[in-house]
């Protein structure tokens, strides 16, 4: 009686495991775009599928987006930011203007 009742429960555990862990969320994220998208509640048999920039609920689960990878887009930014852009391109600009003035200064020790 024992073993018939491990049996029967041990069949419900593996018929129940599908439906508590189906479904998933979508968590909130920023796109390519710098638009805030808002967090999506994937009910049923449907899961997080999609890249970084483009998330949806979907029943596939080979297009799965896990929720590791979700955490993965949060610190890979997609895009280069205002301020580094100008940095760059203020540090290029004062790096020429020193090399010009040297080269046309007599006073510089480049200048020779």
């Amino acid at each position: 009686m024992a073993e018939s009742l491990s049996v029967v429960v041990l069949l419900l555990c593996g018929t129940l495991i599908p439906f508590v862990t189906a479904g998933g969320e979508c968590e909130a994220y920023k796109d390519a775009y710098g638009q805030y998208k808002s967090k999506q509640d994937c009910s049923g048999f449907q899961w997080c599928c999609g890249t970084c920039d483009m998330r949806y609920c979907c029943s596939s689960l080979s297009l799965q987006l896990t929720e590791s990878e979700q955490d993965s887009c949060k610190t890979v930014s997609g895009y280069v930011s205002t301020l580094t852009i100008s940095s760059f391109v203020a540090a290029a600009v004062i790096i020429m203007i020193i090399f010009i003035c040297c080269c046309v200064c007599p006073c510089c020790c480049l200048y020779k």
